[in-house]
């Protein structure tokens, strides 16, 4: 019997918990959608969600209260046979989310993290996260990094339960099965905690002020508003550009201490001296710390822009005004002419060239889908630009439009720069967020319309441009509804592309880009082209997993990539055999050494495949050229150098194994037959037993090795079986 330490096993403890709790959640998903398809309940909407893969699980909060009851007592009914069990449990899906993978930065230092093997006590949630709201792998994986990023914090971490922010922790007990929008809640709790980081990163340099430490101690409500939006504005600084508000090394010109603010008779030991002297004693409440602030941080963005000689203070103003509004017009020109109809209409003002209207500051437009909300307005905090999910529970599956409203009379990091707002039919406000995410009552929403109209002599009714969904577009979602679920299809025609896209209003980037996935896997050139130019994205999925990964050829490559198709390993197994392809992903980016050499290891096996009944024997030849062109390429990096000639042997091993004398010529006139990472007695055994090539070639080698070496194998040449046939 294994002896195992406490500590040890409460964390064994931790691994079951997780384990047969992410099992339960499968096992009751089960026999819920088991129950629901008996009943009949499986219909409408949900079915065709289901159906189509929009969803992978129905959940409870789907059915009214007799529907509750009614599958309740059929749960009862359905029995689970150990065979169904054992299934149920090596879905391979479960898989993928157990060794969910993530890329945390730290300290200039890039970390891997996987979800099994460092943080098993997260993993029942997101099993849900994953089958019952219908996350993707890309957004959890974004949450698992934010987890990790905010994980000595975690234990403030705070959920929204009935309009009420609760402290709950992020355990097996998180998840309730009775809410459709865990995840979302979660993110949302992670922006708070990321803003606490902000405040207490701001609040911790003004302990060198007693006055402005204890009058944070007593911050109002208003002031702390202005001091997170004051806090999020200096970590988008650099820390130069943060550092100068804070103070700095100069000369100290103060013969006499300060003391409350006043001038003391008490010498000062450091004047006439170099030293870091800070600004913050010179504000005495948080009243002047925040006007100091939010000044110097409008005086950052304004020194960025170029000065005109002779211009008047108003002049500049207005003139930068016009230009955040008109560059940020230029973003929805971009957005349009990439995603078509599902980019964002201009409501407000109707002629954006209007001298006499942009020089208001005040934008409104309405987005029309989820890839449009990214480019847009990934400067807020809003969750419907984080997840489709969300999108989906707020505007994609219910007849509502999405506004936003910007006003770049303000800096856009400030608070109120930004509001989205969701409307209901009937012109109702079913949501409404400022840029940090803070929710904006519809009293307050439109009180602020209003001052914008006064402050600015904007004669419209603001509000009337947030108009609801008329009929005739209410018809147009239900045709585009349909469209988005043909437009995943495999093996369609480029004319029902268009037809889709153009005519029924599909989304071409649906399903994570499906649609263009689907092309580059039937190896279809024109079919991607039209596909990108109806604004498919390549960068939907991490690179690993994206379009770019099926291309087979270079022209299929280079098209990608010109669409902003990010290089990866994945790809090079498409394109191992040759020297063009194989230099044009190698100057695109392409890790030489990706993976322990895989690039290498590939070009050694060259043409050789495993044995199969029925199939010739190959055993082939290696790609010599490309295996000189990596090589070149590693040879150019000292690092990669470096940890190629340390770790070379178990290469220098796979070139004798497979019989490449060219290979092993180059390894060998690079001196690395010496290296102390060269088991020979493995080596002499893999050749004895391997099946990589026939016993002719196998003494070959031996007899290379001897040559080179002078070493010998201990078992008698005649020991060496043909394996190969």
């Amino acid at each position: 019997m294994k002896l195992v330490k406490y500590n040890q096993f409460l964390g064994l403890n931790l691994i079951n918990e997780n384990l047969d709790k992410s099992k339960k959640f499968l096992k009751e998903r089960y026999l819920l959608m088991k129950a629901a398809n008996e009943l009949g309940l499986i219909k409408g909407e949900l079915g065709e969600q289901l159906k189509h893969g929009e969803r992978r699980s129905a959940n409870l909060s789907d059915f009214n209260a007799e529907e509750k009851t009614l599958l309740k007592n059929k749960i009862k009914e359905i029995s689970l046979t150990p065979e169904v069990s054992k299934k149920i449990e090596a879905d391979p899906e479960l898989k993928v989310v157990r060794e969910l993978k993530t890329d945390v930065v730290t300290n200039g230092k890039t970390k891997t993290y996987q979800l099994d093997k460092d943080n098993i006590g997260w993993l029942s949630n997101f099993v849900y996260f994953y089958f019952y709201e219908s996350a993707t792998v890309e957004e959890l994986s974004n949450v698992y990094r934010r987890l990790i990023e905010c994980k000595s914090i975690l234990q403030n971490l705070t959920i929204d339960v009935n309009g009420t922010l609760t402290k709950k922790q992020f355990d097996p007990n998180f998840i309730d099965i009775m809410i459709p929008n865990n995840l979302e809640k979660l993110t949302d709790g992670l922006d708070r905690l990321d803003r606490s980081r902000k405040v207490k990163k701001l609040s911790d340099k003004l302990s060198i002020s007693s006055e402005l430490k204890a009058s944070f101690a007593n911050i109002s409500e208003i002031n702390m508003e202005k001091f997170e939006e004051v806090a999020d504005g200096f970590e988008r600084l650099s820390d130069k550009e943060a550092g100068a508000f804070f103070g700095g090394v100069q000369l100290d010109t103060f013969q006499y201490k300060m003391v409350n603010g006043q001038l003391s008779d008490i010498p000062n030991p450091l004047y006439n001296t170099y030293h870091f002297m800070s600004t913050l004693p010179r504000y005495h409440n948080m009243d002047d710390f925040l006007k100091a602030a939010q000044q110097y941080l409008n005086s950052i963005e304004l020194s960025k822009v170029e000065t005109i000689e002779g211009e008047s203070e108003e002049e500049r103003r207005v003139r930068v005004i016009r230009k955040r509004f008109l560059d940020y017009c230029d973003r929805v020109v971009a957005c349009n002419t990439k995603l078509g109809k599902s980019g964002a209409d201009i409501v407000y003002p109707k002629n954006i060239w209007d001298t006499d209207v942009n020089k208001n500051g005040i934008l409104i437009i309405e987005v029309k889908s989820f890839p449009a909300n990214v480019m847009l307005n990934s400067h807020t905090s809003h969750c419907i630009k984080d997840s489709i999910g969300n999108w989906d529970s707020y505007i994609g599956n219910h007849n509502n439009k999405q506004y936003y409203v910007y006003d770049f009379n303000i800096p856009i990091t400030s608070d109120y720069s930004t509001i989205g707002i969701t409307i209901e039919p009937g012109q109702k406000q079913r949501a409404c967020h400022n840029r940090p995410d803070r929710s904006v009552s519809n009293a307050d929403f439109r009180k602020l319309l209003n001052s914008y109209e006064t402050k600015y002599d904007i004669e419209d009714d603001l509000w009337s441009y947030f108009k609801p969904m008329s009929k005739e577009e209410i018809e147009q979602k239900e045709r585009a509804k349909v469209a988005n679920r043909k437009i995943v299809e495999k093996g369609l025609s480029i004319e029902d592309i268009k037809k889709y896209v153009m005519e029924d209003g599909a989304d071409i980037n649906k399903n994570e880009g499906i649609a263009l996935e689907n092309a580059v896997v039937e190896d279809d050139i024109e079919k991607v082209k039209v596909i990108l130019s109806l604004g498919a994205l390549t960068t939907l999925k991490a690179k690993e997993k994206g379009p770019l990964v099926y291309a087979k050829d270079i022209t299929m490559i280079k098209l990608l990539v010109s669409h902003g198709a990010e290089m990866s390993g994945d790809v090079f197994k498409n394109v191992v055999n040759e020297e063009e392809p194989l230099q044009y992903c190698l100057s695109a980016g392409l890790d030489p050494a990706f993976s322990r050499n895989l690039p290498i290891r590939e070009c050694i096996k060259g043409t050789w495949k495993a044995l199969k009944a029925g199939e010739p024997e190959l055993e082939g030849e290696s790609y010599y050229k490309p295996f000189l062109l990596l090589m070149k390429y590693i040879f150019k990096d000292k690092e990669h150098k470096k940890a190629f000639m340390n770790k070379s042997g178990f290469l220098v091993k796979w070139a004798i194994e497979y019989g490449r004398f060219e290979c092993m010529d180059y390894f060998a006139d690079l001196g690395l037959l010496d290296s102390d990472d060269i088991d020979w007695r493995d080596v002499f055994l893999c050749i004895k037993i391997s099946r990589k090539r026939n016993r002719d070639v196998k003494l070959k080698v031996l007899e290379w090795i001897k040559e080179r070496t002078g070493k010998t194998p201990s078992y008698s040449l005649d020991e060496i079986k043909e394996t190969r046939k």
